[in-house]
């Protein structure tokens, strides 16, 4: 079992001398790993389910030794301090330390953290960057849970404004229903799940809403499904997959009517979003699911009639 970044600099410290005492125990024995590492390894001295609170949703593991041991030049290290020696035991090495030392939290990669914190993961989009369901980094940033993107705002619509991009009644003065919202978004821009659950269908509808993504979620005691549409082909998670909260789950496209639509002028790029609300006792998304109901039950920011964003939050 590897953890990164182990307790606190004065922990660091005793632990270092502990486990290059020449004492025999199981930990000071096969502690021989690089301190960079800031491992937690197999052993039986040290049982980290004495502290009060490691590390947020890893648990505790009992009869763990921790190892945190530098390589030659130790002495010369920066964070070593002399001072925080631990009392010697019966084999010539030092105890680790005990509950009562410290507080059991991050040192490393953290607010006030003394080292170098995990290794970056290579694989890593830049500051800026996602990455779509095929791997590859696009520009974007992940929104907060229940929005779409980052700072949404409704498609408006040439004849009936922003209003064209609302739910409902909406358009050709209140005589066109509109089954969903349209959130604004340029091309090549990533689409986010609003939140976690599982894709039940991903298709392509040439004369409606174009590549879509459907998800299925349980929010707030009901089950829902979220569609998206007019996204590009590229880009989409596969269908039966599971999804959280901020996955990339497209690439915003001018995909079905969508095209047309902004080449005539008569809208701006958008998203086309429908939910629907599981009514039945099955799954079938036909017939067990209710039709379309306003996506703002299920999104974070909210808009005002002219479409604006009533949050301040960048989320």
């Amino acid at each position: 079992m590897l953890i990164n970044a182990p307790i606190s600099r004065q922990a660091i410290d005793e632990m270092r001398i502990w486990a290059r005492g020449s004492g025999s125990s199981p930990g000071q024995q096969n502690a021989r790993t690089s301190f960079m590492s800031n491992s937690v390894d197999g052993g039986s001295g040290f049982d980290c389910g004495d502290y009060a609170s490691w590390v947020d949703g890893m648990g505790c593991v009992h009869d763990e030794e921790i190892i945190v041991t530098p390589e030659e030049g130790w002495i010369d290290d920066p964070f070593f301090d002399p001072e925080s020696l631990d009392e010697e035991d019966d084999s010539g090495g030092f105890y680790p330390p005990q509950p009562d030392d410290t507080e059991c939290h991050v040192a490393y990669g953290g607010g006030g953290g003394v080292g170098p914190g995990p290794v970056p993961d290579p694989d890593a989009c830049p500051i800026g960057q996602v990455k779509d369901a095929n791997g590859n980094c696009i520009e974007g940033e992940v929104p907060c849970v229940g929005n779409p993107i980052k700072n949404p705002r409704i498609a408006p619509q040439e004849v009936s404004g922003v209003n064209g991009g609302q739910f409902g009644p909406t358009r050709s003065g209140g005589e066109q229903f509109h089954n969903g919202i349209d959130i604004e978004n340029e091309i090549g821009s990533p689409f986010f799940a609003m939140h976690g659950g599982k894709v039940v269908s991903v298709g392509y509808e040439p004369e409606g809403i174009g590549y879509f993504v459907t998800i299925q979620s349980y929010i707030n005691g009901e089950y829902y499904t979220h569609q998206y549409g007019h996204l590009q082909k590229d880009g989409r998670p596969a269908n039966d997959t599971d999804v959280n909260a901020g996955t990339v789950i497209g690439v915003q496209g001018l995909s079905g009517n969508l095209e047309g639509a902004v080449i005539s002028g008569i809208t701006v790029p958008h998203t086309h979003i429908v939910i629907r609300k599981r009514i039945g006792s099955g799954w079938d998304l036909k017939n067990d699911y209710s039709a379309p109901e306003n996506p703002k039950k299920i999104m974070t920011t909210q808009f005002d009639s002219q479409g604006n964003p009533l949050s301040t939050t960048d989320c």
